[in-house]
């Protein structure tokens, strides 16, 4: 394919590929650790208000990778159509990528 041959495609996608590697490494050695019940929401308001199993923490970043793998099969088919909104796909993976990495680690570090 052309588009591997390109660098700013290929570095978006292997900076948000990393970040989901380092999110699902955190899940994967954190879980273990965890109690049977873990918070995953709290409000500074109302206080905890979700609670849920650790398998739950899978299931987040399974989203967040399946939008990944939807905004790089967009990107992708974007590309030499309209390559800016291509980009922005391929940027928002590494912002999808990024939030989930945040949020996979602030309930871990919560629990």
């Amino acid at each position: 394919m052309l588009i591997l041959k390109q660098k700013l495609p290929l570095v978006l996608t292997a900076i948000s590929a990393g970040l989901f590697l380092i999110s699902g490494f955190v899940v994967f050695f954190n879980l273990g650790g965890l109690p049977s019940t873990i918070i995953l929401h709290f409000d500074s308001f109302r206080g905890v208000d979700v609670f849920g199993a650790p398998s739950d923490l899978s299931w987040i970043w399974l989203t967040g990778f399946v939008a990944f793998i939807v905004n790089t099969f967009l990107a992708y088919q974007f590309f030499y159509r309209q390559r800016f909104i291509s980009i922005i796909f391929f940027s928002f993976n590494i912002l999808i990528a990024f939030i989930i990495l945040i949020a996979l680690a602030t309930i871990i570090s919560v629990n």
